[in-house]
């Protein structure tokens, strides 16, 4: 039996709660609104420690600093910041819908799993960033 009374328990049955709560909130009111913009699952990867994969050129704007989160199995389970941006091998700041790449490198600061679809926010939302 784990005895939750202690700071590194508590600490930790706080971030899984918060997980779960934050999860669901992004599924109901991002992903099944049609609110969040997808990424799709990544089509190579994950590499680097698992925080880089490579995805389609999206179909929304994508930059530094963008939060984004993964829905595995039908439920978020991943959340977090883009971290970096890399086109044809070359760091940039965000790529642009108008932009001729067709794949680009993502690296975030959480680990990738297979099987992950990504989902982008147009701005950080307050509940789960703030």
């Amino acid at each position: 039996m784990t005895d939750l009374r202690g700071s590194v328990g508590t600490c930790s049955l706080i971030g899984i709660t918060f997980t779960i709560l934050a999860g669901a909130y992004l599924d109901r009111y991002y992903v099944k609104s049609g609110a969040a913009k997808t990424l799709g699952e990544p089509i190579e990867g994950p590499f680097k420690d698992n925080s880089v994969v490579v995805v389609r050129k999206p179909i929304c704007r994508v930059c530094v600093g963008q939060a984004i989160f993964g829905v595995r199995e039908g439920r978020v389970d991943r959340m977090g910041e883009v971290k970096e941006i890399q086109v044809d091998d070359a760091p940039v700041n965000s790529i642009e819908t108008e932009s001729p790449a067709t794949e680009i490198g993502l690296r975030a600061d959480f680990k990738f799993t297979k099987g992950t679809r990504l989902y982008v926010l147009e701005k950080k939302d307050e509940v789960v960033w703030g």
